[in-house]
């Protein structure tokens, strides 16, 4: 038997390489034909090129960034305009001679309902105005109310029957984050625009569902706020946390404490009570054990309150700090002197010195009697980029939306102040800090202040 003359390695390597260079060229023309391919579409956006110098992502500071002090990234993907959207091509609604906007509500039973009261007027005082001036286009406005249980998955049902059985042109979303995100998922299918006024949730936009405008400030740019605050501002070094045990507390703490780790300063416990307690023995027990300089509670009014009452009275005097549910009079009322010295961030400054705010914080009071709380202010100014919207385009649903996701990258004068909208349709304004002082809210500033 003849045995075969070996193979040279180096032609034995380019041979093996042969297939693959061949397969990168051929990877490489379909990627070419896909590119042309997808410029010519008429549904889709190419997406534009990346580049060093990218604005940072939800205004988060570079010192707040995921890993900002090891290395930088090669990619970010996570920036402004790395989206791209499809045409919809659904039937549109015949308006009926008028134009109909939701609003998702809780009934008076709901934790919520507080807040839920602020929104419903917010959008009733809007539209009122709104008819008053004549309407839009010969057309008036009315307002649908459609109340959901405050049961997860039940908005589902409540975003369906606003756009199928209401026919409105959009709505307001409701309070409460977990009802919030499923509503919103079902305006990805039902394709009506959602306005949030009241849900601080800062993983809303994450997903980048087209039908979603945000004009509240969300709870990543509170945390940063109070991060900052406590650690560079105070110089707390033992941290805790104490939150309500759903999903506004489970969600909103969460970019605080990554963003107490961030600068060095690692939260040291985090303790939790369920919505609507008012024994807190235990948790108090472990908190002053833990021997901590600062505090931060993330709950609502309520809650807050009574917690603060029950902390003081056991003797734990270090600072609190609260998020933006805590700027409620209905906070000040239960907790009285303990409420003292505390601070909260919020987006609504009433003392900000606006013709626009002025007259509107009048009729309000003229109105329903008392001034306008912050979710209130929050959903007036919602509702007016929205009607503004309407006004340009016309009471159609797709039209309306198109028209609002030219707000990216834009600012838009309201009640709050301007606002700046990013890619997301999310409000970027800076937070304002907030202090009880003699029994009321003292507004701070967007700063941090001393100690």
């Amino acid at each position: 038997m003849r045995s075969q003359a070996a193979t040279p390695p180096g032609r034995a390597i380019r041979a093996a390489l042969v297939p693959v260079v061949l397969a990168l060229a051929l990877v490489t023309v379909a990627s070419a034909e896909s590119e042309r391919a997808l410029s010519k579409s008429s549904c889709l956006v190419a997406l534009p090129a990346l580049t060093g110098n990218q604005e940072s992502y939800a205004n988060t500071p570079e010192e707040l960034s995921p890993f900002n002090k090891f290395a930088n990234p090669h990619i970010r993907f996570f920036q402004p305009k790395q989206f791209f959207l499809p045409k919809t091509f659904d039937d549109e609604m015949d308006p009926g001679g008028e134009i109909r906007i939701g609003v998702m509500a809780y009934d008076a039973s709901s934790p919520f309902a507080r807040l839920s009261s602020q929104l419903e007027r917010g959008c009733e005082f809007a539209l009122d105005e709104a008819n008053a001036r004549g309407g839009t286009r010969g057309l008036k406005y009315r307002l649908m109310i459609e109340r959901t249980l405050p049961v997860w998955g039940a908005s589902s049902n409540a975003a369906v029957n606003l756009a199928y059985r209401h026919k409105v042109v959009a709505f307001v979303g409701p309070t409460d984050p977990a009802d919030s995100h499923i509503a919103l998922r079902v305006t990805l299918k039902t394709n009506v625009p959602m306005i949030s006024t009241a849900c601080t949730d800062s993983t809303q936009t994450e997903t980048r569902i087209p039908w979603y405008l945000r004009c509240c400030v969300d709870d990543r740019q509170y945390a940063y706020a109070l991060a900052t605050q406590v650690v560079k501002q105070m110089g707390i070094e033992r941290i805790g946390v104490m939150r309500v045990n759903a999903m506004y507390g489970r969600f909103g703490i969460v970019e605080f404490i990554d963003a107490c780790r961030r600068l060095g300063r690692p939260v040291v416990t985090e303790m939790r009570f369920k919505q609507g307690a008012r024994e807190f023995a235990q948790q108090l027990e472990h908190l002053e054990q833990a021997k901590l300089g600062v505090l931060v509670l993330w709950a609502d009014a309520e809650d807050a309150a009574h917690f603060v009452k029950a902390a003081r009275a056991r003797g734990l005097t270090m600072p609190i700090l609260g998020s933006d549910r805590l700027v409620d009079p209905r906070f000040l009322e239960i907790a009285g002197k303990d409420a003292e010295g505390i601070i909260s961030v919020t987006d609504y400054d009433p003392t900000r010195k606006d013709v626009e705010l002025g007259r509107f914080q009048r009729a309000w009071a003229k109105r329903y009697g008392e001034p306008p709380g912050q979710v209130a202010a929050r959903t007036y100014a919602g509702v007016r980029i929205l009607l503004d919207a309407i006004e340009r385009a016309g009471p159609y649903r797709h039209a309306v939306q198109d028209e609002m996701l030219k707000l990216e990258g834009r600012t838009v004068q309201t009640i709050l102040g301007p606002i700046p909208f990013d890619s997301r349709l999310d409000n970027m304004m800076p937070a304002v800090y907030v202090r009880v002082k003699d029994g009321r809210f003292e507004y701070l500033g967007t700063r941090p202040f001393p100690r």
